[in-house]
């Protein structure tokens, strides 16, 4: 017998504590003092196993930790919540729109935070940041930079940025407001930034590239712009392309979801064999203490509204309904514990977040259920007292029994589909359902159970983004933002299991105000050269909204001002009686 499941988050978190090296236990140290924090580094220097482990020393430390990230992809891989779910906000438009407001429930939780992890913090604006501040102090009464709660933050600035909407508005003709949230500059471009003193701690060692130096240098280049990096890692790949081997089998890395999408409804539409769909189930939990039955359902119809209103089941990698096809290219979406069974003996082994293979076969859910049986008598043969780990992998294979019933009540031919892993093992693994977890910190958790799969024959540079790959093929072709290709070459483990197309001097892009940032000349200061509300006079000349945007900020009397403007001050501080606003209406 052969089974695989989900390994028990909290030891992973226990795990993530030992041996980390200097700088990354610096971090924790950082932390662990109460400090403002930005863990920051290279793709594959070990920042989301310094976020668990932070994660845990400070929750040892009796504090109450939210973890949070940018995007739900990113949530979904530390086992958080979107940084807007968390604080109750949307995705505004106006600075009246989703700021400075909440439920109860969300004041409750934020009121309650003593820490805030976020993670992939480079695709969150420094507008944002400013704004999310004065959320968070209106709602803890609190006058410190983000209510005095403490932000650790983790995140590469050269990697995918903030989706600033200055451009898209101007092509609109409907000009600016300045109460209009545009999702201006990067995050250390922010008051908020300079005012919280935070400590950027920049992790060095490199362990997804570990041994290939030229690789990692090559890869490092083309990270930061150097002059002459695109032609550097052009010689090194052509040097190294005898070495290439990258099967037909290899994840390809595109530019847009509109592109992987295509590929990947291509590919599936081509197998003759039956589609299977399987739907995902969503349901809500909230703490076990809690025991007051009005107060459980205030909290679950929060939760219930946060899934809905931030369409964070549209947004997170694990779909609602997955289509399925033997011969289907698929790639893992947990981290699973694959346990074997040869002559009664239980060996394990990890199948990692990203694994990649292809469905082998569908296989009725009465055989499967009957090999999971088997594997459980197996376990618990001659245990006397089950540890903490079996008990936890009894459980779940009590859960997978427990689906493959329910399933066989509807359907006597349900099947299951085993996966043949790249590289893993010579059997087929068995995927059953697991449950992904988005823990929203004082209120509960939303969860979906669905098969932890996704087709792979293509993914976004974008959705890429934490992931560790033997081989690929890297599609340049319609790279169209900073970052997109170090993020989708840094993927790779090693040069030989690369390939690639459309790679050239305008597929990188380098963003030079992220790159000054490392480089220590931007500086967030009334006289400094940039900030997000700077007014660029050289795109935006004919704007007189835009203008004026900065003049009522420089106009605040003391400079730089105490909490970011919002509507009222707007409304109270503009001189000019004369102009009326093309976006909506006011003067």
């Amino acid at each position: 017998s052969i089974l695989a499941i989900p390994v028990n988050d909290a030891s992973e978190d226990d795990d993530a504590l030992r041996d980390l090296d200097d700088a990354q236990k610096r971090c924790v140290e950082l932390a662990l003092k109460g400090e403002n924090v930005f863990v920051s580094g290279v793709g594959g220097t070990g920042k989301s196993k310094v976020l668990r482990a932070i994660r845990t020393s400070l929750k040892r430390a009796g504090k109450m930790t939210a973890t949070t990230a940018s995007t739900a992809i990113a949530a979904e891989a530390v086992n958080g919540t979107t940084l807007y779910a968390f604080c109750g906000l949307r995705v505004s438009k106006t600075v009246a729109d989703g700021f400075g407001f909440g439920s109860d429930l969300t004041k409750q939780r934020v009121r309650e935070c003593d820490a805030l992890l976020v993670d992939e913090v480079s695709m969150l604006s420094g507008e944002l940041f400013d704004r999310l501040s004065f959320h968070l102090k209106r709602i803890r009464e609190d006058p410190r930079p983000c209510g005095g709660i403490q932000m650790i933050l983790f995140g590469d600035f050269l990697q995918l940025g903030p989706v600033d909407n200055t451009d898209e508005r101007m092509a609109s003709g409907r000009g600016f407001c300045p109460a209009l949230f545009l999702n201006r500059g990067w995050m250390f471009e922010s008051w908020t930034w300079r005012e919280s003193n935070m400590k950027t701690v920049y992790l060095e060692t490199v362990y997804r590239q570990h041994g290939d130096m030229a690789f990692v240098n090559a890869l490092k280049n083309i990270r930061t712009g150097e002059p002459g990096a695109v032609e550097e890692f052009q010689a090194l790949y052509m040097q190294n392309e005898h070495e290439v081997k990258v099967g037909a089998s290899a994840l390809r890395i595109v530019g847009t979801n509109d592109k992987a999408e295509s590929v990947n409804k291509r590919e599936l539409m081509k197998l003759q064999s039956r589609c299977y769909t399987f739907t995902a189930v969503d349901r809500v939990e909230v703490p076990a203490d809690i025991d007051n039955e009005q107060e459980k359902a205030r909290r679950m119809g929060e939760l219930h509204s946060l899934w809905k209103l931030l369409s964070a089941q549209k947004k997170c990698r694990i779909a609602q309904k997955l289509e399925l096809k033997v011969g289907a290219k698929v790639m893992m979406l947990k981290n699973l514990d694959v346990c074997l069974v040869v002559d009664g003996i239980v060996t394990r082994r990890r199948l990692v977040n990203g694994a990649r293979g292809f469905i082998a076969r569908m296989e009725s859910a009465v055989i499967c259920r009957d090999e999971i049986r088997t594997m459980k008598a197996n376990m618990v043969r001659d245990v006397i007292e089950p540890s903490e780990s079996l008990r936890h992998e009894i459980t779940a294979l009590d859960d997978q029994v427990e689906w493959l019933e329910e399933q066989l009540k509807r359907d006597d031919k349900t099947a299951v589909p085993y996966v043949f892993f790249n590289n893993f093992h010579e059997k087929a693994i068995p995927i059953l359902p697991y449950d992904f977890e988005f823990e929203t910190a004082g209120l509960g958790s939303n969860i979906r159970r669905q098969i932890p799969l996704a087709l792979a024959w293509a993914v976004t540079a974008h959705k890429s983004q934490g992931m560790s790959l033997d081989e690929a093929y890297v599609d340049c072709s319609n790279f169209f933002a900073a970052g997109q290709a170090y993020v989708a070459l840094s993927r790779l483990r090693s040069l030989s299991g690369l390939k690639m197309t459309g790679f050239n001097q305008q597929a990188v892009r380098t963003s030079p105000v992220a790159k000054s940032f490392y480089d220590g000349t931007n500086q967030t200061r009334p006289d400094a050269p940039r900030g997000w509300w700077n007014y660029n006079s050289a795109n935006y000349r004919n704007d007189m909204q835009g203008k004026m945007l900065e003049t009522l900020i420089r106009n605040r009397a003391p400079f730089p001002p105490e909490h970011t403007l919002e509507v009222h001050d707007l409304a109270c501080r503009h001189n000019d009686r004369t102009w009326k606003c093309r976006s909506c209406g006011k003067g």
